[in-house]
């Protein structure tokens, strides 16, 4: 019987500190919502490397947190920093982004798509934006 209580508790303590351990950062968050939602893997020669993917593109986010950090220290009020994410979102919204690829040793060029880049500025305003509030 007593085995079985401590079983339990055993089972309960490990349950109780693995629900704790799946926080993230937001500038983690928004890296892997970026790359889960643009991932574009119908091909089966082709494969996407999730967490080297994540890995890589955790600095550009960090930027744009840092960036709401930044502003945030300078004094400007939420609603220049809302202005300022309009004006980026127009901004980007018209510009071609690029992204390069290495295959062999080759590099390629390519444009981002339309639903990547709209995933891109909304996440990258939604890291400026915690970084702006403090999360």
């Amino acid at each position: 019987m007593r085995r079985f209580v401590l079983k339990g508790f055993m089972l309960m303590l490990v349950g109780s500190l693995a629900a704790c351990s799946q926080c993230t950062d937001s500038v983690t968050a928004h890296t892997k919502s970026y790359v889960f939602k643009s991932k574009s893997d119908f091909d089966p020669n082709y494969t996407t490397q999730i967490s080297g993917t994540i890995q890589l593109m955790k600095p550009v986010f960090k930027a744009y947190h840092d960036d709401g950090i930044k502003d945030r220290q300078a004094g400007i009020s939420r609603e220049v920093a809302l202005q300022k994410v309009d004006n980026f979102k127009k901004e980007k919204a018209s510009e071609k982004m690029e992204s390069q690829h290495t295959f062999i040793n080759s590099s390629y060029a390519s444009t981002l798509s339309d639903k990547q880049r709209a995933l891109f500025i909304n996440e990258a305003m939604g890291a400026y934006l915690d970084g702006f509030d403090g999360r």
